[in-house]
């Protein structure tokens, strides 16, 4: 397997195992390592296009595999073998607001083009899949939830209620995770601690509306894997306010860590919402303080939920999700 990425460092290559190297193209990235400007999309998928043929000079590859339809996907056009494409949420043509003119004027006709020439097309929940009829009615995506390291994300040995119910969530501070209505639910609750692990423009906004609602907000900015893992342990509930989502990494590695679950009714969220917490409405605080006010009225709930998460992420392993995968590049190559 050759991993061809983008890199804010040199160029080099590294060996991940054995039979795995990573390639890191040096984009000239500096600043924000969150995002990509269109300029930093276009440099990586031009070098991409020709490393990638260089890389094929050079080895006998069986299949291409895009994770993200653009540019990924667009790169896959190129190559020689079939082509599988991951799509991963803001890769979808409107399922981020603020790309709506750009989606409706390019970018759905473009991967519309590029996901018809794949082998195969994979979206990471059900949501997800059924977004993709807006740009292509009649295609039918597989399905393949993302994995999670059921390893090293683990859940808690016991389950402790004390006076402060401990609210945790991981994401980018930015306006399609919906944080501002989890404020909203928590104005004036003294016995709530609510922790934000991430980075993002909305940092003083957050921070200032958390000020006036009164809410004990602590932002964690980033962390390492191992560091966020601890902290879920040391959680009670994990919530998920988003107005949109594919499959959230964030999500899966909360549930492998024993915490109840609050998450809003869209993409794929809600599919791994059933006995182990609760579904809310999007941009509602009204329904995220019930919710959270179930889990401080019924403190049995937070571990019934989190035991229930915990079960239902094992069967979303590492393991279980690589083996979907190759059964799928078999497919491919028959």
């Amino acid at each position: 397997i050759d991993l061809v990425v983008s890199s804010a460092g040199k160029y080099r290559v590294e060996p991940f195992s054995e039979n795995i190297r990573i390639h890191y193209l040096d984009i000239g990235k500096n600043e924000n390592l969150l995002y990509q400007s269109p300029f930093e999309l276009l440099k990586y998928t031009w070098k991409a296009i020709w490393y990638a043929k260089k890389l094929q000079r050079k080895n006998k590859y069986d299949i291409f595999h895009a994770f993200f339809g653009i540019p990924c996907g667009f790169i896959g056009l190129f190559q020689k073998q079939p082509s599988i494409i991951s799509l991963m949420g803001s890769d979808v043509p409107f399922h981020s607001p603020n790309y709506y003119w750009l989606d409706r004027l390019i970018l759905k006709r473009l991967s519309r083009f590029i996901w018809k020439r794949a082998a195969y097309v994979i979206a990471n929940s059900s949501g997800l899949a059924e977004e993709t009829k807006l740009t292509w009615p009649t295609g039918k995506p597989e399905v393949i939830y993302n994995g999670v390291d059921t390893t090293l994300f683990s859940a808690k040995a016991k389950y402790e209620t004390s006076k402060v119910l401990r609210i945790v969530s991981v994401g980018r501070l930015n306006k399609i995770k919906g944080y501002e209505y989890a404020i909203e639910a928590f104005s004036a609750k003294k016995n709530i601690e609510f922790t934000i692990i991430g980075d993002g423009p909305l940092k003083n906004e957050l921070k200032e509306l958390a000020q006036r609602k009164h809410v004990n907000l602590v932002l964690r900015g980033k962390l390492t894997q191992v560091e966020i893992a601890e902290l879920y342990r040391q959680s009670d509930v994990f919530i998920l306010p988003s107005l949109n989502e594919g499959m959230s990494n964030a999500l899966l590695e909360a549930m492998a860590c024993g915490l109840p679950v609050i998450v809003t009714n869209v993409g794929g969220s809600a599919e791994l919402v059933k006995g182990n917490g609760f579904v809310v409405q999007k941009k509602s605080g009204e329904t995220i303080a019930k919710a959270v006010e179930n889990y401080i009225e019924q403190a049995e709930l937070l571990e019934i939920h989190g035991r229930e998460s915990a079960t239902k992420a094992t069967k979303l392993s590492w393991e279980k999700c690589a083996e979907q995968y190759i059964n799928l590049y078999k497919e491919a190559l028959s």
